[in-house]
C-alpha cells in the first residue's frame, strides 16, 4: 500500500507493524528523513539488530545468540519480487528498502503498492499544499503568531525540499509565542540555505575560488551533507530531462533568477557527459557507503569533478 512520507515525518511516532517498506522518489533529503524515522520507530518497538547492507546477498543467515530479530536497511531493490515479500512477511525480521527513482524502480514500486503487508513511500519535492501543511505544523508547535500576508511570504521563501525547509523553519523555534512579520522573516532567512545553492551557481569560476568558498562556508558535517544534496539534486535535474524545454519546465519556481544560468548549464550536456555524471554520482555514493559518511574532501573532489565534466 502507499503512504504519505510527510505524515510519517511530521507525526514522527507511528506504530509500524509491516515487515517491508520501500522509500523512493527523487527528493533525496525526504528519502533520507523518511528512512531514518522508520529505523528509529521500528528499533524502538522491539528487539532488533540493525544491519545496513548493500543488497540481499549480504543478508545474515545465522541465528544470533539471543535470537535477535534483524532490521535490514538495503539500498537495492533489484531482487525484490512477490515471492521475496511473501517470505519477508512470514519472517520475524523487518526490511527497509530505499533508493532514488530510476526506470528499474517503476515495477518494484507497483509490487509494494499493491500489497497490504508492505508500504511504499514516494518522496518528491513538496507542492504548495504540502508546504502549507508542514509550515502550519511547525507554526502551531512553536506557538508562533503570523498574519496571513506574512504567512504567504514565509511559504514562498522556504524551500520545496523537506530537510532544507525543516532546517530553516527551526530557526523560528526561539520565537515561541512571538508574532513574526516580513522584517523578522527576512532577517532570519537572510543567511539561509541559499549560500549552499550559491556554491553550485559559482561552479564555472576558477577552482581556487570554488575551494575558497567551500572552505569558508562548509564548516560541519550537516553542511557537508546539505551541499551534497544541493549538487545531487541539480545533477539529477540535468540527467533526467531529455530536452531543453523539459529541463526548463522542471526548474523549481524559487530559482527563477537562476533559470538562464541553469539552462546554459544544461546545454553543455550531451548523452556522453550525462553518463559521466551518472558514473561520478555512483562513485561518490559507493565511497560514501564505504566510509559511512560524506567527508569534506570527498564532496570537494565531487564538486571539482562535476565542474570538469561540465566544461569539458
Amino acid at each position: 500500500m502507499k503512504a504519505d512520507p510527510l505524515n510519517l515525518v511530521l507525526e514522527k511516532k507511528h506504530k509500524l507493524t509491516n515487515k517491508s517498506y520501500f522509500v523512493t522518489g527523487n527528493e533525496i533529503s525526504l528519502i533520507e528523513k523518511t528512512k531514518d524515522i522508520l529505523i528509529k520507530n521500528i528499533s524502538e518497538q522491539g528487539l532488533f539488530t540493525l544491519e545496513k547492507i548493500k543488497n540481499l546477498s549480504f543478508k545474515k543467515n545465522d541465528v544470533g545468540l539471543f535470537n535477535n530479530n534483524y532490521l535490514y536497511v538495503i539500498n537495492d531493490v533489484s531482487s525484490v519480487d512477490d515471492v521475496l515479500l511473501d517470505n519477508i512477511s512470514s519472517s520475524n525480521d523487518v526490511y527497509i528498502f530505499y533508493c532514488e527513482n530510476s526506470p528499474k524502480t517503476k515495477l518494484k514500486k507497483n509490487i509494494f503498492a499493491k500489497r497490504p503487508d508492505s508500504i511504499l513511500f514516494e518522496c518528491y519535492s513538496m507542492s504548495k499544499t504540502s508546504k502549507i501543511k508542514v509550515i502550519n505544523k511547525y507554526i502551531n508547535e512553536f506557538e508562533i503568531k503570523i498574519d496571513e500576508d506574512d504567512f504567504w511570504i514565509l511559504v514562498e521563501r522556504l524551500d520545496d525540499r523537506y530537510m532544507f525547509l525543516e532546517n530553516e523553519i527551526n530557526k523560528f523555534k526561539e520565537l515561541r509565542g512571538v508574532k513574526i512579520d516580513k522584517i523578522i522573516i527576512n532577517k532570519i532567512l537572510s543567511n539561509s540555505s541559499d549560500y549552499l545553492d550559491g556554491l553550485f551557481f559559482n561552479i564555472l569560476n576558477k577552482n581556487e575560488k570554488i575551494v575558497s568558498m567551500f572552505n569558508k562556508k562548509i564548516t560541519n558535517q550537516t553542511e557537508i551533507n546539505k551541499v551534497y544534496f544541493v549538487f545531487k539534486q541539480f545533477c539529477l535535474l540535468i540527467i533526467s530531462n531529455n530536452s531543453e524545454k523539459e529541463f526548463e519546465n522542471s526548474i523549481p519556481r524559487y530559482l527563477f533568477l537562476q533559470k538562464s544560468f541553469l539552462i546554459s548549464l544544461f546545454r553543455r550536456y550531451n548523452n556522453k557527459k550525462k553518463r559521466s555524471l551518472i558514473n561520478l554520482l555512483n562513485k561518490t555514493e559507493k565511497l560514501t557507503r564505504i566510509n559511512g559518511e560524506i567527508s569534506s574532501i570527498l564532496i570537494l573532489r565531487f564538486i571539482l569533478q562535476f565542474k570538469k565534466i561540465t566544461i569539458s
